[in-house]
């Protein structure tokens, strides 16, 4: 190997040398540009001409993993009383007892007595924009004597006729979920479950799209997750008892709530009702539906691929999982704290955003967010998993001019991105072509379009692979043509075009079921879809995404990258039967890579 000049250090010194400021001081009169020039293997140690990801020093290695879970976001609480003062709410009478007994609140207690049987359900006033919606009741009393009726309730109420609830009865050691719709009762599931001998503290509703989950909190670490909540009874039922909850109708057939205009009528509430005697309650909190997991991250980036950092807080969406399969998830923005990275408490969602097509308002997810500084706004593509129903999904995209990466909003002019796919025949596969899994980076004058392409979805005839599209010169999205595919792939996605050292790289990962026998592995793939070997990362488990983004530390560039595995919320009942349905999966991981010195894959930029 050419060691460049005598004076330089040998293979052996500069496999010992810890830092650019070490090498320096070996360079000394030798001459840094001299050094360098001649030297490969110098100029990769100290990435000035820094290595690719195919090199096996650009290494990922996990550091920290854990699964994220709230059944009512942290920053997305819309409703809150632990009644230590006197509060007045809307009290409504429902039939049959037409009665809602004397209620009183303060001092920690919200209480309803009467000497006859008695129904009274509070409503808040507020209400959820999307149907991803959650309420918590803090158990206080029960009668204990009551034979039929001594139950609490808690959901979203219109009126004394129309509401959408998940109950506990104490009497009956029974929970269930009801939907009463102009009077008429709807029972929808009803399970044993004695939550005063499980010593449960807490009941929740959780409304995720068209299904309705009631989970109960026993304060005890629970499941594969190590949550304390647990679910005791969902509509639809899981897939054994209902079939594909992707295409059953679900709350949908009583009440629409991801009509909006019928949705804008429904405001969280809270109940109880009794034989008679009285029951107390010790607080309640609603909001927006936090996650059983999260998975699919996504940094969100500059249009040149910078990452997207402000007060030292990087910004990424994730899947927030749903208790059911895909149409339950939304997508949750989220900033990661670089002080702390690898800490649970540096990720914190910050936004969830939501999109309304066809009249209805689903939780379309997995994609991307750019801001394009050349047009000022955040260019938004995502994946339509939000009514999935096994009769395909599609990319759609917008703009949004405003601050898109805080609060809650829902996005109503999303259109397709006409990606170029082909359509093979519609009369045999309605569903082709399929795509997901959006990225977009804008390298030149050109947009690039990174996405999964598919063939067909369901059972074993899941068929997925990359693709990569490409913007005319100055053309921006509307025009994209065909750079590449790898066509024979069946179980690949998870698509990420990545600048390192300079250069532009597509990953993505192979899972479970891949055809051929290839590896469950992350791939590599340059601009012009050549196929190149395979990331250097720890494997979970699932399809996990290689999210690998670029830091700036200091002068230096660290890399990370972000993940997540198959965990489910709850796992599985004895039998081998899921306890709810495939979608609440994903733990969180962090991987380390390499820092390398003195470089900046990307100049710090300031939104």
């Amino acid at each position: 190997m050419d060691k460049g000049p005598a004076n330089m250090p040998d293979a052996e010194t500069l496999a010992h040398l810890r830092s650019r400021k070490d090498f320096l001081k070996m360079a000394g009169a030798a001459g840094l540009g001299a050094a360098l020039g001649s030297n490969i293997m110098l100029r990769q140690a100290f990435a000035l001409d820094p290595t690719g990801p195919t090199d096996p020093s650009f290494r990922f290695s996990i550091t920290s993993s854990y699964h994220p879970f709230d059944v009512v976001s942290d920053n997305f609480v819309e409703h809150s009383d632990d009644f230590t003062s006197q509060a007045s709410y809307p009290v409504l009478a429902p039939a049959p007892e037409q009665q809602n007994g004397s209620v009183s609140t303060g001092g920690g207690a919200l209480s309803v007595s009467s000497a006859s049987p008695f129904f009274a359900l509070f409503q808040t006033n507020e209400a959820p924009l999307a149907p991803y919606a959650s309420v918590i009741v803090d158990f206080g009393s029960f009668i204990g004597s009551a034979t039929n009726e001594d139950t609490v309730y808690a959901g979203l109420i219109k009126d004394a006729s129309n509401y959408v609830v998940a109950w506990y009865n104490n009497a009956t050691k029974r929970v269930g979920i009801d939907a009463v719709v102009g009077g008429t009762v709807n029972r929808l599931v009803q399970r044993d479950a004695d939550l005063v001998a499980t010593a449960a503290k807490r009941f929740a509703f959780v409304l995720n799209s068209k299904e309705v989950t009631a989970l109960y909190d026993t304060g005890r670490s629970e499941g594969p997750t190590g949550s304390t909540w647990k679910p005791a009874a969902n509509f639809p039922n899981p897939p054994e008892v209902s079939g594909d909850p992707a295409i059953t109708p679900g709350l949908s057939q009583y009440v629409d709530l991801r009509d909006p205009a019928v949705l804008a009528q429904y405001k969280y509430g809270f109940g109880v009702r009794g034989d008679g005697g009285t029951i107390t309650l010790d607080g309640v909190e609603a909001g927006y539906w936090g996650r059983a997991g999260v998975r699919d991250p996504h940094v969100v980036t500059w249009a040149d691929g910078t990452p997207y950092i402000k007060d030292n807080k990087l910004y990424l969406t994730l899947t927030n999982a749903g208790l059911d399969f895909f149409a339950t998830a939304h997508w949750g923005v989220y900033t990661l704290n670089l002080s702390n990275y690898t800490s649970p408490d540096a990720l914190e969602e910050v936004g969830k955003i939501f999109f309304e097509r066809g009249g209805k308002v689903f939780g379309d997810h997995a994609g991307h967010i750019v801001y394009d500084d050349a047009a000022k706004t955040f260019l938004i593509g995502v994946s339509t998993w939000g009514d999935f129903s096994y009769q395909g999904v599609q990319v759609n995209y917008t703009r949004f001019a405003g601050d898109v990466l805080h609060g809650v909003h829902v996005l109503r002019d999303a259109t397709k991105l006409p990606l170029p796919t082909p359509l093979r025949n519609p009369a045999i596969d309605p569903s082709y072509p399929s795509t997901w899994d959006p990225h977009f980076t804008r390298i030149g004058q050109r947009w690039y379009v990174a996405y999964v392409e598919s063939p067909s979805q369901g059972g074993a005839n899941w068929d997925h692979h990359p693709a990569l599209a490409r913007g005319g010169a100055r053309s921006g999205l509307s025009s994209l043509t065909l750079v590449g595919r790898d066509a024979p792939l069946n179980q690949t996605e998870g698509m990420v075009m990545q600048r390192v050292g300079g250069t532009w790289y597509v990953l993505c990962v192979s899972g479970d079921g891949e055809r051929g026998g290839l590896p469950k592995k992350y791939r590599i793939y340059d601009l012009s879809m050549v196929f190149l070997g395979y990331l250097n990362a720890d494997f979970t488990s699932n399809i996990p995404h290689p999210m690998v983004t670029p830091l700036p530390l200091g002068e230096d560039t660290k890399w990370i990258m972000l993940t997540f595995d198959g965990t489910d919320f709850y796992g599985w009942n004895p039998d081998g039967t899921p306890i709810l349905d495939y979608g609440t999966h994903g733990k969180f991981y962090v991987m380390d890579g390499p820092t390398w010195d003195g470089y900046h894959e990307f100049p710090p930029r300031v939104p």
